[in-house]
């Protein structure tokens, strides 16, 4: 027969088990409420359609609270596209935990990415002796052009964001006709570090100041990160700026961007209707053929249906340039080519 004692200390340890139970029960119940909470909020039903400053303000609690893996899956679950803001921004966390070998803990779909923003990582902390051995890991990766865009990112903190300094970085260390890429990084990392309120006095200012050779990637840039991802302006206000130069290096980089980024936010359906709405005739059927390149670049569910379908939506002299860019989807690297098919022939 047990003791009394005995009976009391059985009692207490099977008491203290089901209140431990309870208590890991309840606290998955509230961090499981408090993620949903994160991403239901008002006016906001899915986390793909926050803004990307919002999308990223999640990442990063996330990421603290579970994990580089719960981050990622956020991204899957919400099918975000493989190329943009968000697998850059995770590449980083990434780095932050495991330096350039986090290389290898880049998801496949988000790889172009976060590769690229591995190699930013590492240049900047790296600096100018650690470009060779980047170069050479770059290259057993498979593909060039990524880490000439990552490598772009990095060059513009090695040198202290003096676009000029940068820009003759890309020049001197990238080859094979990737230096638009990493002028890319370059532009895209100086739009990520300057203030939004400074950005609309004179938007295209900063890329009248660069050579002529740079404009056309610098309004893409320009475009891209300022206008879409920090000020959040409505399509048809970016084409009104797109309008307003008459220099077409910068025109044309910036209706190449505005295409992209109708792509990656309007249903397949309603692109060429939304490019032609907001621009002239042979300006909108640029836009369209350059969302075509874009979901042809990205290969999401369907692609090949859809960029054949906006292509042959375009009159027949540009439905040949539409399908060229499809077949070769990489045209960041020579969008003026693209352009001028475009209107002349």
């Amino acid at each position: 027969m047990l003791s009394g004692d005995r009976l009391d200390h059985m009692f207490s340890s099977r008491l203290w088990i089901v209140l431990t139970i309870c208590s890991l029960a309840l606290i998955s119940v509230v961090g499981l409420f408090y993620s949903r909470q994160i991403l239901k909020k008002e006016g906001h039903p899915s986390f793909k359609n926050l803004p990307s400053t919002e999308q990223r303000k999640i990442l990063r609690d996330i990421v603290e609270r579970k994990g580089v893996e719960s981050g990622w899956q956020i991204l899957i679950d919400n099918a975000v596209p493989p190329v943009g803001d968000l697998s850059y921004f995770m590449g980083g966390e990434l780095f932050k935990l495991y330096g350039i070998g986090a290389a290898t803990r880049c998801p496949s779909r988000f790889a172009a990415g976060c590769h690229a923003a591995i190699l930013a990582s590492a240049i900047a902390s790296g600096g100018v002796g650690s470009i060779p051995e980047l170069l050479s890991i770059c290259e057993s990766w498979g593909s060039i052009s990524f880490c000439a865009h990552g490598l772009g990112h990095g060059f513009a903190h090695l040198a202290s964001f003096d676009r000029q300094k940068a820009l003759a970085y890309c020049d001197l260390y990238i080859k094979n006709g990737d230096q638009r890429r990493c002028w890319a990084g370059v532009f895209q990392e100086y739009e990520r570090s300057s203030p939004s309120d400074s950005l609309t006095e004179t938007p295209w200012g900063q890329c009248e100041s660069v050579p002529k050779k740079y404009q056309s990637m610098c309004s893409y840039a320009h475009t891209e990160k300022a206008w879409e991802v920090k000020l959040q302006l409505p399509f048809i206000e970016i084409a009104g700026l797109c309008l307003s130069t008459d220099n077409f290096s910068i025109r044309q980089g910036c209706i190449f961007a505005l295409g992209r980024n109708i792509a990656r936010h309007v249903p397949v359906e309603s692109i060429g209707t939304q490019c032609q709405s907001i621009l002239p005739k042979e300006e909108g059927e640029y836009c369209r053929i350059a969302a075509a390149e874009y979901r042809a670049w990205i290969r999401q569910y369907g692609w090949e249906e859809s960029t054949i379908s906006l292509c042959n939506e375009l009159p027949e002299h540009t439905q040949t340039v539409c399908a060229a860019a499809i077949q070769h989807p990489d045209l960041l690297r020579d969008f003026e080519t693209l352009w001028s098919r475009t209107f002349q022939e």
